[in-house]
């Protein structure tokens, strides 16, 4: 019984690990794309270059406002099969560079 226990435990902090890394990579991604949204970049560049770095199967949302852009990325981490889904996302935002 002890040994279930354990291996449960260890299958949480093994899946605590998998949501670090999949927030580190939303973080990463989500600035990539502010950075080329605010050279005026193409909003298929900025959502490719997001989507390259995000972690599988997460979405990527560009919304401009003026000279401001925002791109957040959103996904779902599994800790282990009977927990449900932790959402993990972040957003970076930028002013546009270039605009008068």
């Amino acid at each position: 019984m002890a040994f279930v226990a354990v291996g449960f435990l260890l299958s949480v902090a093994m899946g605590a690990v998998g949501v670090a890394v999949s927030q580190l990579a939303c973080v990463d991604a989500a600035r990539a794309g502010a950075r080329l949204a605010a050279r005026s970049e193409s909003a298929g560049a900025v959502g490719m270059s997001a989507e390259i770095r995000a972690p599988a199967g997460a979405t990527v949302t560009v919304e401009r406002s003026g000279r401001t852009v925002r791109v957040t990325v959103q996904t779902l981490v599994r800790l282990v099969a009977p927990l449900p889904p932790v959402a993990v996302s972040a957003t970076a935002v930028a002013s546009v560079e270039g605009l008068s």
